[in-house]
């Protein structure tokens, strides 16, 4: 584990096998986005070296990373401590384009760390679905993507929190027996863990549609009933009329947050 505990240190990271040159003033971070496997940032500090001839004019303030690699992942979470931390980072021109078409690619970061700690600041962390036990505190939130510092393993690390308020439907008047809903909504896509129901207050998984004993439309003409969001349980349909997606619902739990959706507090 890195402890940092002088006054201030520099660390430095870089990639292998690339020209490393232009080394940029330094400045804090003005931008910071996230892509699928890259990521692009720029900095508050204009670029003064002479860019390469891949770069595009509109994009020629931004630096690009591949997060997928193990030197872009160490380079990402430097960038995350520099958010987090206000620090400056100055950054190392690989003389290429290859991560983005148009995008300068990083070789390497210099960051400044320092003891210092804004005063009176107060941290927003993730927990589990207790709502007690801390996971990390939260870097950025965006759009249900949620960058924090996994405290356990001392790395910065990915979660993303996926709600739904879909309607969940039965073949009982009651909305009370077995559920069904669209696979699409309740798959475990992208290793991102189960969506999190909050008609249903549950994560909620769906059994595969190929499976044709789990599918809604094999019950001919029974009426087919829907929970939505404000409790109500309403006739939607008869069973036939549904396509082969709508699947069985079984109740599941979060290999991180467990029962119930973590809380961001």
């Amino acid at each position: 584990m890195l402890k940092l505990s002088i006054k201030s240190c520099v660390l430095v990271l870089a990639l292998l096998n690339v020209d490393i040159s232009h080394a940029q003033t330094s400045a804090q971070i003005k931008s910071l986005s996230v892509q699928g496997t890259t990521a692009t940032f720029s900095l508050a500090q204009d670029k003064a070296h002479t860019s390469p001839a891949c770069v595009h004019p509109d994009t020629k303030q931004l630096w690009s990373l591949d997060i997928t690699s193990v030197q872009g992942r160490a380079l990402y979470g430097l960038l995350m401590t520099a958010v987090s931390k206000s620090q400056l980072v100055s950054v190392q021109s690989a003389n290429n384009c290859d991560v983005l078409a148009g995008i300068e690619q990083v070789a390497g970061l210099n960051v400044s760390f320092s003891d210092a700690q804004p005063a009176g600041g107060s941290t927003v962390a993730l927990y589990k679905g207790d709502g007690v036990t801390k996971v990390g505190d939260v870097i950025t939130v965006e759009n249900g993507y949620v960058t924090y510092h996994d405290k356990a393993n001392n790395w910065f690390a990915h979660f993303t929190r996926r709600n739904s308020n879909s309607p969940v439907y039965y073949l009982d008047a009651q909305c009370q027996e077995q559920p069904y809903g669209l696979s699409g909504t309740w798959s475990d896509s992208h290793n991102q863990g189960p969506t999190y129901s909050t008609i249903l207050n549950a994560f909620l998984l769906a059994s595969p549609s190929w499976e044709t004993s789990n599918r809604l439309n094999i019950y001919g003409g029974n009426k087919v009933y829907a929970h939505l969001e404000d409790g109500s349980c309403v006739e939607n349909g008869v069973s036939y009329e549904k396509d082969a997606s709508y699947t069985k619902l079984s109740e599941t739990t979060h290999p991180m947050c467990g029962d119930k959706q973590c809380v961001i507090k």
